[in-house]
């Protein structure tokens, strides 16, 4: 009897440890699972301005707590170390468990985790992958760029930020272009610049047209904050995070706009002239545009064309010309576009409107209100350009160029390269692109 007793109190035990086991194991899964989640309870001032920057503060030890406070930042920096405690940027102990802090303030603030060693690095990257984190920043100064790299490439949750504030960069062109190049490097997306390039509007403003967004350093006097807020900055990283709220609710009247719009040319004026032509993108200009956006292709023997299709059905009604990247340039560029009168089918019909220009143009009659489009079409002026007539022809200093990368083929990588030297187009030129050239036949590249 004893002995029976003896083995149900063991199975008690058992059973009661086990139990225990699995609530924690369970609280633990409830928990992490918000690592994996997207913040949606963000705080964002009342103000009239459009776009606003966003509140960034270097986190004091009583972050969590601020983390829920009706006004707070939008990002909270912090540091972190290999053993995955969390501190403030100065070392003071914040949280020694890096899941238990990103739980405490992740849906009501963004973290964005400093990290200055590779052991550090390693840690996080392991964690990152482990729990599925989203919704981070990763923060290193601008000598060690190659940590945030490595962090936001094994992690599509995770974006990169890039620390010039202790740097000493200055204003000059050359210093601007090499936080561009070496935050795109990194493969992040924010730059975090000292105030003395927060207070000069012309050194933000390029930073912004190269698509670097400018998180701006900032003391806690209000003439510095409103300075970064009319300068145009994405984000201010200041100490006094309530002072910045404050600043940005004070414009309550009318609707403002605090950084220089950027009028984009989509394929050029193409509800005028052909898209993606020199004329269509010289008319973009003459109507005020300040960006220029095109796509680009390689031809079979290597030269760099504009054009947006891979293929010549839209606009030239060839249904034989599969891959347009199988001609050579000459033949390319001897296609003619198809200026033919289709008409367009009544709402009720069912019949499918042909190819031309006036029917498939980026901006044509089959759009509402647009039914009486005509085109601005010289045959022989408007063709296929080559990548550099189109610069050449759109070489306006005042003007930045977005170039879409349409072809599957990364050897057209080298080759826009050195167009792009050779024009010297380098600090008046974004690249865009979807493809990464996974999925195409040119594995032998590197």
């Amino acid at each position: 009897m004893k002995k029976l007793l003896s083995l149900v109190l063991v199975l008690a035990m058992i059973l009661s440890v086990g139990i225990m086991n699995i609530s924690a194991c369970a609280e633990e899964t409830e928990g992490t699972e918000a690592l994996a989640k997207w913040a949606d309870d963000l705080y964002e001032p009342e103000t009239t301005i459009t776009q606003p920057a966003t509140i960034v503060w270097p986190a004091t030890t009583d972050a969590e707590a601020v983390a829920d406070e009706a006004v707070r930042p939008n990002t909270m920096i912090v540091a972190i170390d290999e053993n995955l405690a969390v501190s403030t940027l100065d070392g003071q102990a914040i949280s020694d468990d890096l899941a238990q802090y990103l739980i405490n303030v992740k849906d009501t603030t963004l973290a964005a985790l400093y990290i200055s060693d590779q052991a550090t690095a390693d840690a996080f990257n392991a964690f990152a992958q482990e729990y599925a984190v989203a919704d981070v920043f990763v923060v290193a100064s601008s000598e060690n760029t190659a940590f945030v790299k490595e962090i936001c490439d094994a992690n599509t949750g995770i974006l990169g930020i890039v620390d010039w504030s202790g740097s000493g960069v200055g204003t000059d062109r050359a210093s601007l272009d090499n936080i561009t190049k070496t935050t795109n490097a990194s493969h992040a997306k924010v730059a975090i610049v000292p105030e003395n390039i927060t207070k000069n509007y012309d050194a933000v403003e390029y930073l912004r047209a190269m698509l670097t967004t400018v998180w701006a350093e900032t003391s806690a006097e209000e003439e510095a904050i409103y300075t970064a807020i009319m300068n145009g900055v994405n984000g201010i990283v200041c100490t006094d995070y309530a002072a910045v709220a404050t600043a940005l609710e004070s414009f309550n009247d009318v609707t403002t706009l605090t950084r220089h719009v950027f009028i984009t040319g989509h394929r050029g004026l193409p509800s005028q002239y052909i898209e993606n032509t020199i004329r269509s993108e010289r008319a973009a200009i003459e109507a005020g545009a300040n960006v220029l956006e095109c796509d680009i292709s390689m031809s079979s023997d290597g030269v760099l064309f504009v054009l947006h299709d891979d293929d010549a059905k839209r606009l030239f009604n060839y249904y034989d010309v599969d891959n347009i990247e199988d001609l050579t340039i000459a033949q390319i560029q001897a296609l003619t576009y198809d200026m033919t009168d289709y008409g367009v089918p009544a709402e009720d019909s069912e019949d499918t409107v042909k190819n031309s220009v006036l029917n498939a143009n980026n901006t044509n009659r089959t759009t509402a209100g647009r039914e009486d489009t005509t085109f601005t079409y010289d045959p022989m002026v408007d063709h296929i350009p080559t990548l550099m007539e189109y610069l050449d022809a759109l070489d306006d200093q005042n003007i930045f160029h977005f170039i879409e990368i349409k072809s599957y083929n990364p050897a057209i990588v080298p080759v826009f390269k050195q167009v792009c030297e050779e024009m010297n187009i380098t600090n008046r030129m974004c690249v865009i692109t979807f493809n990464d050239g996974g999925n195409c036949a040119y594995k032998e590249y590197d």
